[in-house]
């Protein structure tokens, strides 16, 4: 968060690793540059791994429900799922994607 606006002004495409553990909040940062660049990531790994199935559900929740309005998000983790992440939690959150991963209409926003 800190060199947050550095990072715009380079100008990408698109920023990954948006981790939570880090202090990346998707809900600050889709408000100060979600419409000049593409979001990536900031569903918690750390509680994919060990975490409880509602730890996982709220963060994968957070981050769709303030991650999507206006486009420009691409859900997933905050990193790379590794080795020793349960499988079943990463398809936890992609059911959980599948069920809420349509964009309303803007005037629904």
């Amino acid at each position: 968060m800190p060199i947050l606006d550095q990072l715009a002004e380079c100008r990408p495409h698109g920023l990954h690793s948006l981790d939570p553990r880090a202090g990346v909040d998707i809900k600050k940062v889709k408000a100060l540059i979600g419409g000049e660049i593409c979001l990536c990531g900031n569903v918690h790994c750390a509680a994919l791994q060990t975490g409880t199935l509602e730890e996982v559900r709220e963060s994968a929740e957070y981050c769709l429900t303030w991650g999507k309005p206006g486009g420009g998000y691409i859900f997933c983790t905050s990193n790379i799922p590794f080795k020793g992440m349960p499988a079943e939690r990463y398809t936890f959150i992609l059911d959980l994607w599948k069920r809420m991963r349509d964009y309303k209409a803007r005037e629904d926003l």
